[in-house]
């Protein structure tokens, strides 16, 4: 007995943009349940991650001041965890860090670029994230060191 299998996408809204599933199944399978489920594990990473989103646990730190303890879930913390090894990895050539220079270029929910700020972090760029921000993934919690905007959009649609 063989089964007709066909590709099959699965597409919906996500962090200013869309997440997509394209899948090899049997024609005949009921998609619903399969986009409900995937839908929800991106919702709760839109809801933990996204700097587009004031309501996001992201934005919460983003908004604390310096040298608060902030709770977060567990995948954010997991998250922050790894782009800040990454970040000491490649030697700030990854940086999560860099949410204000981001943002000055147009790249974020503001969409408008301010040459005034860009000239300024070219002039003198702002410190790693590594040097800013702990994470205590085993305490779920993060505090930040000096002021610091994250921007977890380079890493936090692959989780």
């Amino acid at each position: 007995m063989s089964i007709d299998c066909q590709t099959r996408l699965i597409v919906g809204p996500t962090m200013g943009t869309q997440w997509t599933a394209s899948l090899r199944l049997a024609a005949d399978l009921d998609l619903l349940p399969l986009q409900q489920a995937l839908g929800q594990a991106v919702a709760e990473v839109d809801a933990q991650m996204s700097n587009w989103r004031a309501d996001s646990d992201l934005s919460r730190l983003n908004r604390a001041p310096v040298g608060q303890w902030v709770d977060l879930p567990r995948g954010l913390t997991t998250v922050l965890d790894v782009g800040l090894a990454i970040g000491r990895a490649s030697g700030g050539a990854f940086d999560i860090g860099q949410g204000e220079v981001t943002g000055a270029w147009g790249f974020g929910p503001a969409k408008r670029a301010d040459a005034l700020k860009i000239r300024g972090f070219l002039a003198a760029p702002p410190a790693l994230a590594a040097d800013r921000l702990e994470v205590d993934v085993a305490g779920r919690r993060a505090r930040k060191h000096a002021p610091i905007q994250i921007d977890l959009c380079g890493i936090a649609k692959c989780y």
